[in-house]
């Protein structure tokens, strides 16, 4: 008994400081069921000021796989794997622009930047970088590169291996200060 009322506390915790977020807003990017599972769709959401979420519609992207999205201010970049047979191995990137009033996301053009499985992106300011699988066995890649916003364009460098033997990579850039 005494573990759920220490659960049901952190809980009550959670719910009561969650509102210091209230200015903050987030995206989601998921596939859909059925015959549309290898589309993508994001989505836009608010915190209000009492804690609650307010969603945006859903918004058709396009096809892909393993994706993964990564927010900045109100700069989204959104990575993935083709969706075709022929584009499987092939990565992309899209370059999106929230918008709070509309409560969707503006997406740029697909843009092919590579081979490979399971991206991962993240970015600061104009500063990006990249981390992905070789398509054909464990060893991991990175690729750093800069954004333009207004062109929704990310001027990549070449790709860098730098572990022989790894899956499932994720990534995250902070300022190290």
């Amino acid at each position: 008994m005494r573990t759920r009322v220490v659960l049901l506390a952190s809980v009550l915790t959670l719910a009561l400081t969650f509102p210091t977020f209230a200015e903050d807003c987030f995206v989601e990017v998921s596939s859909g069921a059925g015959d549309q599972e290898d589309v993508m769709f994001s989505r836009v959401c608010k915190v209000k000021d009492d804690g609650t979420l307010d969603w945006g519609n859903k918004i058709k992207i396009g096809k892909g796989k393993s994706h993964c999205v990564y927010l900045d201010g109100k700069t989204a970049l959104l990575v993935h794997r083709g969706a075709a047979k022929e584009t499987e191995e092939t990565l992309f990137y899209h370059v999106g622009t929230v918008d709070l009033t509309t409560m969707a996301i503006t997406w740029g053009p697909e843009v092919k930047y590579a081979n490979g499985s399971q991206p991962s992106i993240s970015f600061k300011g104009t500063r990006v970088v990249q981390v992905h699988r070789s398509p054909n066995n464990d060893r991991l890649w990175i690729m750093t590169g800069t954004i333009d916003v207004q062109r929704q364009q990310i001027a990549f460098g070449e790709p860098v291996k730098y572990d022989e033997a790894g899956r499932s990579p994720s990534i995250s850039l902070g300022s190290g200060k």
